[in-house]
């Protein structure tokens, strides 16, 4: 019999058996908007944290060299006393590989490194310092930062800013009321001595999403600080200290000072420089200019990231450079890698659901295929063959799936339509985090609709085949007496 004629048979068939076809149909859309429905938050999520990361953190490209642990943006992905970043060993030759490539509008090279703020000897606060270029790092990320009082240090200087939880940490460990233009001492964890003094420019603002995130702990340095404090110096280079009237001797300096003999007047001396390079010489460290950790790519319009990755990666081998070169993924550590852990969750979640929407629509097809046990007894009695009735069965759980497909798809994308234009407040910090915003607004991709339509007929002609292959195991004269 012609395709055509059997989905006439099945199509008539659907009707005449109205109630139980509409039961069976309701059953798979439903499960199809609920798939559709979660589907839509987790590319929410998906978007939401690859928009902001790619945005304010990570570009869509990240290099770095290889180092013993892997390494994000922010550092070590996770705690590694004693773990030094290896440095690009040839900068100036890695940035011309990048020019010649033509594939990027501009990257940013920064350095990270933990270290602790020290107002004195009771108020220390640890923090992540990054150490950038802020013309270059604005730049590439001009949203990421959102002053709250002064801004960054101007080119040539050298300066601190920190976020809004640090000033306050600041502020009630030392019962100082701590203001933009004071100074301050930035200590290397457990390297006593190494201590740079550096006047705080400004403070960043943090929204609820940046509280639970990697900018909690974030400070912004000038990058020669975060140099000298790494140990990052041009070998057999110094340049002098200028000469002041104040005299220190051994004594003196550790020794509890005198309030009155300190003034306004009296210069600050840098005790890091004093004693890394010794109280008689006067000379200070000289930072290696071209010391950078890592550095973050911005594509231009129209360039894949996996195509920008794989050119990239070919065009660094042919130039001798051992340089990692990963996605946004990998530069944003953990933060990504929970939503796509949930991303994967989900598909698991949907698997069994999957399993147990077969196993329900499997009965219900049974209960509705029973009750026409005489019905396919006498087309067989007729002389139509198995595979015709199988075939008949099957047309009818596609026109039957297909229609709730419509039903599902219609329903979910009224319902997520509505979501998005009104959104869904997000009380959570960590929530916000997740989503990148202080709103969901889920939404619909044509491949995910695609991807659950299609299952759902997969699953219709599964559930279906069994049933079918049970009736036809009845003789047509028992199938006839089963009435």
């Amino acid at each position: 019999m012609k395709i055509p004629m059997l989905g006439t048979l099945a199509f008539r068939n659907l009707r005449e058996h109205g109630r139980r076809s509409i039961t069976v149909g309701l059953i798979m859309a439903f499960g199809l908007f609920l798939y559709l429905l979660g589907n839509a938050f987790l590319d929410s999520a998906t978007k939401g944290v690859q928009d902001s990361y790619i945005g304010k953190y990570t570009g869509e490209l990240f290099l770095s060299m290889p180092n013993k642990v892997a390494v994000t943006v922010f550092g070590p992905d996770g705690r590694v006393p004693g773990l030094k970043i290896a440095t690009f060993p040839h900068y100036p030759q890695l940035e011309k590989v990048l020019e010649e490539s033509g594939l990027f509008a501009t990257w940013n090279p920064h350095s990270v490194s933990g270290a602790q703020i020290l107002v004195d000897e009771r108020a220390k606060t640890a923090v992540r310092m990054l150490g950038i270029d802020p013309v270059r790092y604005t730049k590439m990320f001009p949203s990421t930062v959102e002053f709250q009082e002064g801004g960054f240090w101007k080119e040539g200087q050298r300066g601190l800013v920190v976020n809004e939880s640090t000033m306050e940490l600041l502020r009630e460990k030392s019962g100082k009321n701590i203001q933009v233009g004071d100074t301050l001492d930035l200590a290397m964890m457990g390297q006593a001595g190494n201590i740079r003094t550096v006047t705080l420019v400004g403070v960043a603002k943090l929204d609820e999403a940046s509280k639970q995130g990697p900018m909690t702990l974030t400070a912004w340095v000038d990058i020669d600080t975060v140099r000298l404090l790494l140990g990052h110096i041009v070998e057999g280079m110094a340049a002098p200290i200028e000469a002041s009237p104040a005299v220190i001797d051994e004594e003196d300096l550790f020794s509890e000072p005198a309030v009155s003999a300190v003034t306004s007047d009296t210069p600050r001396v840098n005790l890091g420089d004093l004693l890394s390079t010794g109280i008689g010489q006067r000379t200070a460290e000289v930072p290696d200019a071209q010391a950078w950790q890592m550095v973050t790519l911005q594509l231009k319009p129209g360039v894949l990231a996996e195509t920008a990755q794989a050119q990239l990666n070919s065009a660094l081998q042919e130039a001798g450079f051992e340089v990692k070169v990963q996605d946004w993924v990998a530069g944003a550590g953990n933060t990504a890698q929970t939503v796509l852990a949930l991303k994967q969750a989900f598909a698991v979640v949907i698997f069994i659901i999957i399993l147990v929407a077969i196993f329900i629509v499997m009965n219900a097809l049974m209960i509705s295929i029973s009750e026409r046990t005489t019905e396919i007894g006498t087309m067989r009695a007729l002389g139509a063959r198995k595979k015709l009735v199988r075939n008949l069965i099957l047309w009818e759980v596609f026109f039957l799936a297909l229609a709730a497909g419509v039903v599902g798809v219609v329903v979910a994308a009224v319902v997520v339509g509505i979501l998005f234009l009104t959104g869904i407040p997000i009380p959570s910090g960590f929530l916000q985090l997740l989503f990148a915003s202080d709103q969901v607004r889920p939404f619909l991709t044509l491949g995910g609709t695609m991807q659950g339509w299609l299952g759902l007929l997969s699953i219709g002609l599964l559930a279906g085949w069994y049933p079918a292959n049970t009736a036809l195991r009845l003789s047509p004269l028992k199938a006839i007496q089963a009435d």
